[in-house]
């Protein structure tokens, strides 16, 4: 999906010069902090071949762009994601899970967190 904006927001035909944007991810999520600040967090991670996170889960949800490689999830509930460089995931939150590098190259990614000041980016799951 591709959006170009000009200085007055989206726009189908934008005068001047204008980025093209390329929307990686648009997704509806729920448990989005509510306090009256958020704190917004920009991490970045690799995963050489084979490794896997610790068991874990988020308090909020996490968006997991991968840049090189693949990242796998498997989530305590059952489900399956991946993504392959130039896509993206939305980790949900409350729920357990493990990231894998199922690949033979490491796999860097770019997570970005909003959560209510000072929260932890993860916890250990059971």
């Amino acid at each position: 999906m591709s959006e170009r904006f000009s200085a007055h927001g989206a726009s189908a035909k934008p005068q001047g010069p204008a980025a093209a944007l390329n929307v990686v991810l648009r997704i509806e999520v729920t448990s989005m902090p509510l306090a009256p600040s958020q704190e917004v967090r920009v991490i970045t991670g690799e995963l050489k071949p084979g490794e896997a996170t610790p068991r874990h889960s988020h308090r909020f949800p996490v968006i997991v762009y991968v840049m090189e490689g693949v990242f796998a999830l498997e989530l305590a509930d059952g489900r399956a994601l991946s993504a392959r460089a130039g896509e993206a995931i939305v980790e949900p939150a409350h729920v357990a899970m493990v990231g894998r590098n199922t690949t033979e190259t490491t796999t860097r990614l770019v997570m970005t967190y909003v959560s209510e000041p000072g929260v932890p980016f993860a916890d250990l799951a059971d």
